[in-house]
């Protein structure tokens, strides 16, 4: 019950997220883009597994990969930076390929959705087997994490569109990959450094995906306001 909840619930936050920052900019919601984010993350994440995996078996072997605890700063580094080149470099190309017919804005909104929907998904299908009762306060944390997430993920797909249409793509990429980076890095680092803080960890990445989104969206409007 807990899965099936929490995959409505979350797949809900995606589309209304994407719906209203399509609204903010006065553009349509591109179901296929919807569809085109799923691939994307599965897709990214193979590319990622294929950056993490062979450091990570050379450093702790098969016996350290579940769960993955980096045995130094510069490897937590190293896992943050291989996540936002894989799946920001993935959200790159479907949005560079699909622009060259649709507005850039719009594929990167629906994308973005998308691929935090697949994430959602695949997170809610890992739980199907777990027991634990379901109460608000069991899927609160969940949901506000997977908040955060899907705010990020449609925040950096339009930092990617922006930097296209406004002809500074490697820009725009750069800045999507350094920041998921930085959230990523960070989780691995409190996992080398044995910190556990849920709920200010959670808040602090609320504030800053939420942040990431607000800039992308001002951003996008600049320059859709140089049609």
């Amino acid at each position: 019950m807990f899965a099936v909840v929490f995959g409505i619930t979350g797949v809900a936050l995606a589309l209304l997220v994407g719906w209203l920052a399509c609204a903010c900019l006065g553009r349509r919601f591109s179901w296929v883009d919807l569809g085109l984010g799923l691939v994307v993350f599965f897709l990214a994440g193979i590319v990622q597994n294929v950056l993490v995996s062979p450091v990570a078996l050379a450093l702790h072997g098969a016996q350290g990969l579940s769960p993955l605890v980096p045995s130094s700063p510069l490897e937590a580094i190293y896992y943050g930076l291989a996540a936002g080149v894989a799946q920001e470099g993935g959200k790159a190309v479907a949005i560079v390929l699909r622009s060259r017919r649709l507005d850039a804005l719009a594929v990167a909104i629906a994308t973005g959705s998308g691929f935090a929907m697949a994430e959602i998904l695949y997170l809610a299908l890992g739980t199907v087997s777990s027991h634990a009762p379901l109460s608000l306060a069991v899927l609160a944390m969940p949901l506000w994490e997977r908040c955060s997430a899907i705010f990020f993920h449609i925040g950096s797909a339009l930092l990617i569109a922006w930097g296209l249409r406004a002809r500074r793509f490697w820009l725009g990429l750069a800045l999507a990959a350094l920041l998921h980076a930085l959230t990523d890095a960070n989780v691995s680092l409190m996992a080398y450094a044995r910190i556990v803080a849920v709920v200010p960890f959670e808040s602090a990445n609320f504030v800053y995906s939420l942040a990431v989104l607000a800039v992308a969206l001002i951003l996008a409007r600049r320059v859709r306001a140089l049609e």
